[in-house]
């Protein structure tokens, strides 16, 4: 290559991204960063805590709308929790277990053997600990 020579122009994902203004650099697809899949243990609790909500209201005999009046959302994310689409968090479990009438341990519980047992959450644990009685 001689010193007169442009020097070559970087390829598209080298080159710094420069601020372009036009309506089609609006509209383009950026990459989607993926996310490490979940552990099959915490799967396994958000589907038994999914399936354990929608038990309970029809243990009741509570629509879905009825309690997304009560816990303050719409039907639509009362479907969502039940059927593991969105993950409940702790104040809204508690928010659900109230509505429902049932401790939040219910949720949890291993009564038919499909919820995760202590010593299979040991075997997962990241600490590592045995000390599960």
């Amino acid at each position: 290559m001689r010193s007169s020579d442009p020097a070559p122009k970087a390829s598209r994902a080298c080159r710094k991204s420069e601020p372009n203004n036009d309506i089609f650099s609006v509209l383009t697809l950026r990459p989607v960063v993926m996310i490490k899949p979940q552990c099959n243990l915490t799967q396994l609790i958000h589907r038994r805590v999914a399936s354990r909500i929608r038990g309970r209201r029809l243990q009741v005999g509570m629509t879905q709308q009825q309690l997304a009046r009560i816990i303050g959302v719409a039907f639509q994310q009362v479907h969502k929790y039940e059927h593991g689409l969105s993950r409940v968090s702790a104040d809204r479990l508690y928010q659900i277990a109230t509505a429902l009438d049932s401790p939040v341990g219910y949720f949890f519980s291993a009564e038919d053997g499909l919820a995760p047992t202590e010593e299979r959450i040991a075997e997962h644990s990241k600490y590592g600990t045995n000390d599960v009685v």
